[in-house]
Formats: structure tokens, C-alpha cells, sequence
């Protein structure tokens, strides 16, 4: 006799999450969600790749030529840092939450004894921790290819406010998630990044800016951002 056998759900990147049994605490099940998000983004080659290579170019076709010294070296830094960070976080935690949202896979995560706090905190913290590859790409770039000049207590402290920076705008992209298709979250994430970078004054100094660009940058995350970072360094 034939059996009917029940519809498939194809596994998402928490493809062991069944083993998050009930009766485990939330501090159990974020460190299980990060441990298997973050097992399963390193074996992904190409997106270390890219997310490697793409803050190192533009820093090299914008940011080395002019780190002539070690004072517009140590600025260029912090800026172009910032903007590697924001596109990792904000990008990448776009794109998954609105391909999540939209599978199988999210409903039978729903049936889970899962918190979803601790899921997306595992998914905020897992994108946060892959911004350091875009972090140390373009600090080796600017160490041999510029005038930068930082000493290392200085350099740990830029990088804990990096990090710690990171995460509005890893809720910004959880939001666009939240709201674009899957077929539209790249270029409406584009979008938010690219606006955020270049009226944030990430690209140029602010003061370089249209007037009411001026205006409107005095009140993004990503100016304040940048200008603690620029502080630091």
C-alpha cells in the first residue's frame, strides 16, 4: 500500500534547530542560534570573499590616494570602516529576513519552542561579527598603503565603538526586511545603505555637501556614527 508522505520543508540555515529542545533558556538557545548561523556563513566562500574584497577596493580606488598623511589616513579610516560595516550589517541582515520571511522554512521555526528574540539577536550579533573581515580589510589596505599612524589601545577602542555602532543599523535592515519582498530587498537595501553613506558624509567631508544636504545629514545615525569614529581616531 502507498503512503502519502507530507510536503517537504527545505531547511534554512538553522538546519539543525531541532536540537533547541524546550526547557532551554534564552541565553542557550542565542548561543546555539549563533553557533549554527555562524557555522553555516563560514562555509560560505564566496560571501567571504566579497565581503573581504569590496570595502579593500573602494579604499584603494578612493581612500589610498588621498591618505597622504597621517591625520587624513587615520579620517579615511574611520570613514570608509564605517561604510564597510553598514554594508555588511545593514545589507546582509536585509536580504535575510526577507527570504526567511517569505519561506517554509520560517513557519515550521514558528512551531519551534524557539524565542524569537533570541533568533534575531543571534542573526543581528552573527552579521555584526562578520563586519570584522570588512574591519581588518581595510586596515591592512590603509597600514601599507597610507600614512596611517594608531596605536593599539587607540585601534581597540575604534573597533569596540565599530562594533558597537554597528547595530542601529542592523535593526534598519531587519526593518527593510521586514517590509520588502525578496525580489526588491537588494535595491531597496542598496538604496538605504547608499543614501545612508553619502549624506552621512561617509564619501566626502560634510562640510563638502549641498547645504540642505548638510541639513538632513546632521540628523542620520551614520553622521553620528562616523563623527565618533573620527573622534576616536
Amino acid at each position: 500500500m502507498k503512503t502519502e508522505h507530507p510536503m517537504r520543508i527545505e531547511p534554512g540555515p538553522l538546519k539543525h534547530v531541532s536540537l533547541l529542545a524546550a526547557g532551554l533558556s534564552w541565553l542557550d538557545q542565542l548561543r546555539d542560534c549563533y553557533g549554527l548561523l555562524l557555522r553555516e556563513h563560514t562555509r560560505q566562500l564566496d560571501y567571504i570573499f566579497f565581503t573581504l574584497l569590496f570595502p579593500c577596493l573602494f579604499f584603494l580606488i578612493f581612500g589610498v590616494p588621498e591618505g597622504t598623511d597621517f591625520w587624513r589616513a587615520n579620517t579615511l579610516l574611520a570613514s570608509f570602516s564605517a561604510f564597510g560595516v553598514i554594508g555588511v550589517v545593514l545589507f546582509q541582515l536585509a536580504v535575510i529576513s526577507a527570504q526567511e520571511r517569505h519561506s517554509h522554512w520560517q513557519g515550521y521555526l514558528r512551531s519551534l519552542p524557539l524565542a524569537g528574540s533570541a533568533l534575531l539577536t543571534a542573526r543581528v550579533l552573527m552579521v555584526i561579527s562578520f563586519s570584522l573581515l570588512s574591519i581588518l580589510s581595510i586596515y591592512l589596505t590603509a597600514a601599507f598603503g597610507t600614512q596611517l599612524d594608531i596605536d593599539p589601545w587607540t585601534l581597540l577602542k575604534f573597533v569596540a565603538c565599530l562594533l558597537l555602532g554597528a547595530l542601529p543599523f542592523a535593526l534598519i535592515g531587519y526593518l527593510v526586511g521586514s517590509f520588502a519582498s525578496p525580489k526588491g530587498v537588494v535595491p531597496l537595501a542598496n538604496l538605504v545603505y547608499l543614501s545612508l553613506s553619502y549624506v552621512g558624509g561617509l564619501w566626502f567631508p560634510p562640510q563638502l555637501l549641498h547645504p540642505t544636504i548638510q541639513a538632513i545629514s546632521v540628523h542620520l545615525p551614520s553622521r553620528h556614527y562616523v563623527e565618533i569614529l573620527w573622534d576616536i581616531t
